[in-house]
């Protein structure tokens, strides 16, 4: 495992934080793109994104990158980058404050680093192998919260334009889980979401979206899992869902959910 990785790490957060600082500069200015796909593409998803495969490619031209926009980069290595550039573009485009930069670094399947940046708030989510989750420079842990009734919950619906079928059995799951938590709240970015339960802003967070991709919760589950937390992801099972929680209350989540 290289460890020039870690050497280099304030070099990797300088780039995700002068990112956002051009989200923050072409924030009002976004122009949607013309795209057969029911998620929305606007020319800064490209910006940012252009930006941080260049940066991380000079860092490091011998790995892989998989990002939203660009797809698969395989340069045959066991280090893969996984970027979101714009987690949350819709809300970007109408300038609804709830967006972030997510990127993570995995060696062959395990995790090494993650990161979910928000500009507009200045939090920058961050964990690795070695040191953790932390918010800026503060370490976090998940929830104390044992009880599914006493919690905060976190939650993604379905798109228009999915199966019938989907929209059913989400709004059945959902209205169980309505039930049985203290509190649901709808976010619409899985990044965010999951940092807010790795830091104990919310007991869990379920995606019941057949359209959360893997750059959607990749670098969100890192830090949850090194916060003390714990994520099902049911998608190998080709089941649009995924569950994340302070790990206390994650079996009765998983029962509440049908799982």
């Amino acid at each position: 495992m290289d460890q020039k990785i870690f050497s280099v790490q304030d070099k990797i957060k300088n780039l995700i934080v002068h990112a956002g600082d051009i989200l923050i500069t072409n924030l009002g200015n976004a122009k949607k793109l013309p795209t057969a796909s029911a998620d929305a593409k606007i020319d800064t998803d490209f910006i940012i994104e252009e930006f941080l495969v260049d940066g991380i490619s000079k860092l490091f031209p011998e790995h892989n990158i998989y990002s939203e926009e660009k797809g698969d980069i395989n340069k045959n290595s066991d280090y893969t980058w996984v970027i979101d550039p714009i987690d949350g573009s819709y809300h970007y485009l109408r300038n609804l404050p709830v967006f972030a930069i997510s990127v993570a670094l995995k060696w062959q399947e395990s995790f090494m680093l993650s990161s979910v940046f928000n500009p507009l708030l200045n939090e920058f989510f961050w964990s690795t192998i070695h040191e953790g989750a932390s918010l800026n420079k503060t370490p976090i842990m998940v929830s104390n919260i044992e009880k599914l009734q006493d919690a905060i919950l976190l939650a993604d619906f379905p798109n228009g334009g999915v199966d019938e079928d989907i929209l059913d059995k989400s709004f059945k799951i959902m209205k169980k889980l309505v039930q049985k938590t203290y509190r649901v709240r709808v976010m619409g970015v899985s990044s965010l979401a999951m940092c807010y339960v790795a830091s104990g802003r919310a007991d869990a967070y379920v995606s019941l979206s057949p359209r959360t991709r893997i750059y959607d919760k990749t670098a969100g589950t890192f830090i949850i899992e090194m916060a003390g937390g714990r994520v099902t992801d049911l998608s190998a099972q080709k089941k649009p869902l995924l569950a994340c929680s302070n790990k206390k209350i994650h079996n009765a989540l998983l029962e509440a959910m049908g799982q």
